[in-house]
């Protein structure tokens, strides 16, 4: 279930396009000027690194201890943001003639951020330590450092907390009214680097600092949008041998142009693999390395660990959405998951994935002992860190910000955690259902589709957080075909509206290919396709909704899906059910647990136009927080979901019906409407006579597929054998009617058969 919603509204900007215009405001740009430096990012737009509040105190450090031939450690953290802003950090702290070594924690045995053990060891081995995209929460830690004799600097982006560690400085872009708050931890070590050694040394961290933004997922507007333009340039033609090496592991072109996408689906997850998987050594090794040979073997390496990661993903993914069965997700307004055994560096991706599954904030937790670790992910319009803020009494520690966080606490305090962060995110959202959004930036028809459009679109780029990559909603777009390719997994359509057709593509969802809408709304990205020498504009799907058209007529398919009720019923012993029977339409539903199943066209198409914001679904439908939906074609055991109304809006031929939907939806409320005649006609077109039945047994003895000969459709055919069957006289094959072998040949009844029974009542 999701909501279609425009970002802005009509914009103007003096000599700019009102399509541009338009998209330019949505992301903060109002003015020619602003515009200018939007379209054209230039480095001498970003601000004096002095600006940061504590700078000015770790730079006279950091100068200090180089007078003084001191010894430094530069803590990290094990993503991507942390690994390049220790690289720059280090070798920045080496060209001063300081002696530097880089720590990184161990995801698996000591957590995110600083850590008394570690303290403890590293405190001989220098005189200052610098924290790179942690520390800031780290009060007990940095107090013992300076105790051990150490100097500390902490750099950091994460929110601070009301005490602040006892560093000698603290730099982050939170503090102080710096003009842009959003930088990532290498972002501020990007700018501490500037500080010390100036604009030209900073410069030959572009590259790092390009793919630790992108990767950390932070707004890619103001200086991060100038830092990741103009890094992903210095990327492309990169002398660090460790990123050539995995940028070939990814299918890179040397010295080709590197965009956005490349950065976050592939050099980011294989940089984050050994911390998630084993540990973070090799990915340091292979930012710092000047040996092309092992840049290439740690590049391997780490494609092997992320292919590691996503088996490990899957399988975790899995067992989650097993232990979702369980949970009461119609009621609640938070997903808290957690399992032995869960590896904590992947926890933070099933989070993410739930909570775009669901647009239900996730939180999943490895269970070690007394204590759980975990990762949340937060979903549009809930500030995850405030919630987590509102349940710090039983949370042994937290941070990060308003989309993600990490957290650990004792393993006997889950449940009422879970109670307590549900109870914050209502605060926010209210009791309302959550529901997924999709953001487009104007309605467009197929026409304005063009190659030249979506050129002029990818001077938006580079697209992230903040700067989402332009997406359009199209209405009234009659699908011509649709069919499942690559191995399945895509859907390809031919799409028109008007005098226009183009080609579309909606990754990851060929399941879609056979229950489409015949006509639907579509927010979609105009990309540029380059096939086999022919170039044209194309629309990339991010999402699809019904049409005015919602449902596609299909006679056999609603009178197969009743016939599987039916037999449903007949295996089905319990007695009873909830009768209540109206002529009148369903009230209005309320926005979740409302099912309202449909059998024919007609009845689920009348019912679209009158509550068009309910979901449309046909053929098969599993919602586990049970969006209210108008259901076409679909046996009940195709169903699933926690359901506190089902109606039957073409009414029941038989009472077992619904006590079928009683038991497939404990506590429901079931009721029915007055049989209508679409329904009479569909039992029409499938119950049997006696001698219908013989025919169809005589046919079935005569010839290998001997059904075909008799003219009737596949519901027709399928109840005969079915009967048959139920009657010991055949024996089907995986449901087919036409591949039906012959059992001994015995006297009987076809009213010894409950389905006959059902058929002919």
């Amino acid at each position: 279930m999701q909501q279609f919603v425009r970002r802005g509204e009509d914009r103007a900007i003096s000599g700019y396009p009102p399509w541009l215009a338009s998209l330019l405001w949505t992301r903060g740009v109002t003015t020619p000027e602003a515009a200018a430096a939007f379209l054209s990012p230039s480095l001498d737009d970003l601000h004096d690194p002095m600006l940061l509040s504590g700078m000015e105190a770790a730079k006279s450090l950091i100068l200090d201890v180089a007078g003084a031939s001191g010894r430094a450690v530069v803590y990290g953290d094990y993503d991507v943001d942390g690994l390049c802003a220790s690289v720059m950090v280090s070798e920045t702290l080496r060209s001063l003639g300081i002696k530097t070594i880089v720590y990184i924690p161990d995801r698996h045995s000591e957590g995110y951020g600083l850590n008394m053990e570690a303290v403890r060891a590293l405190a001989p081995q220098a005189d200052l330590m610098v924290t790179v995209d942690c520390g800031i929460t780290s009060v007990d830690e940095v107090k013992a450092a300076k105790a051990l004799g150490m100097r500390v600097i902490v750099t950091d982006h994460h929110t601070p907390p009301d005490a602040l560690p006892p560093a000698d400085a603290v730099v982050n872009p939170l503090l102080g009214g710096y003009p842009f708050p959003h930088l990532c931890g290498a972002g501020v070590a990007w700018k501490l680097c500037q500080a010390l050694k100036g604009a030209g040394h900073a410069g030959k961290y572009l590259d790092l600092a390009a793919l630790a933004t992108i990767a950390d997922m932070v707004p890619l507007t103001g200086e991060n949008r100038v830092l990741a333009a103009h890094g992903l340039k210095a990327l492309a033609q990169t002398g660090r041998p460790g990123l050539k090496a995995l940028m070939a592991v990814v299918g890179m072109e040397p010295g080709a142009p590197v965009s956005g996408d490349r950065v976050a689906f592939g050099l980011a997850p294989r940089l984050n693999a050994g911390g998630r998987v084993d540990t973070a050594r090799d990915a340091l090794r292979l930012l710092e390395t000047d040996n092309p040979h092992e840049a290439r073997d740690l590049a391997e390496r780490l494609n092997a660990l992320n292919s590691e990661r996503r088996c490990q993903q899957d399988a975790l993914l899995r067992e989650a959405e097993r232990l979702l069965d369980e949970e009461d997700l119609l009621h609640r307004r938070v997903i808290v998951l957690k399992g032995q055994g869960w590896n904590s560096g992947i926890v933070g991706l099933v989070a993410g994935k739930l909570a775009e599954a669901y647009a239900y904030p996730a939180v999943v937790l490895a269970e070690e002992g007394d204590l759980c670790v975990g990762s949340a992910r937060s979903v549009d319009g809930i500030d995850l860190y405030r919630a987590l803020e509102s349940c710090a009494e039983v949370l042994v520690r937290f941070g990060g910000h308003r989309q993600a966080a990490g957290l650990t606490l004792k393993t006997a305090d889950v449940p009422a955690f879970s109670r307590l962060f549900d109870e914050a995110v209502r605060q926010q959202a209210g009791d309302g259902p959550l529901t997924g959004r999709v953001y487009y930036d104007d309605v467009i028809g197929l026409d304005d589709v063009t190659v030249p459009m979506a050129e002029q679109l990818e001077r938006l780029a580079p697209f992230g957080v903040g700067n989402p990559a332009p997406q359009f909603l199209a209405e009234q777009v009659d699908v011509r075909s649709a069919r499942a390719v690559g191995e399945g997994r895509h859907l390809k359509m031919r799409v028109a509206a008007g005098e226009s057709e183009r080609d579309a593509i909606f990754f990851g969802e060929g399941s879609l290919a056979e229950a489409l809408p015949p006509e639907i709304r579509m927010v979609f990205q105009p990309q540029v396709n380059a096939f086999r020498g022919e170039v044209t504009a194309q629309c990339v799907v991010r999402a699809v909704g019904a049409g005015r058209l919602a449902f596609r007529a299909d006679a056999e398919g609603e009178a197969l899906a009743l016939l599987q009720d039916l037999k449903a019923c007949a295996s089905y012993r319990t007695a009873g059910g909830l009768s209540e029977r109206s002529m009148d339409e369903p009230a209005p539903p309320a926005p979740q647990g409302v099912l309202l199943l449909c059998r024919a066209h007609d009845t689920a198409q009348r019912l679209h136009e009158a509550y068009p914001a309910l979901h449309k679904q046909t053929a098969r439908l599993r919602d586990r927080k049970a969006h209210s939906a108008v259901l076409y074609r679909a046996p009940l055991q195709h169903v699933s979901g926690p359901y506190t109304t089902v109606v039957f809006c073409d009414g029941v031929l038989h009472e077992a019906e619904l006590a079928l939907a009683a038991g497939l939806f404990p506590g429901a409320r079931v009721c029915a409407r007055l049989q209508t005649a679409a329904l009479q006609a569909l039992h029409a077109g499938i119950c049997l006579t006696t001698d219908e039945l013989r025919a169809a047994y005589v046919a079935i003895r005569s010839q290998p597929g001997g059904l075909f000969s008799l003219g009737w459709g596949w519901a027709k055919a399928l109840a005969a054998a079915w009967v048959l069957e139920e009657l010991r006289l055949i024996q089907l094959t995986d449901d087919d009617p036409y591949t039906a072998r012959l059992m001994d040949l015995r006297k009987c009844d076809p009213l010894e058969s409950r389905l006959f029974r059902l058929l002919n009542r």
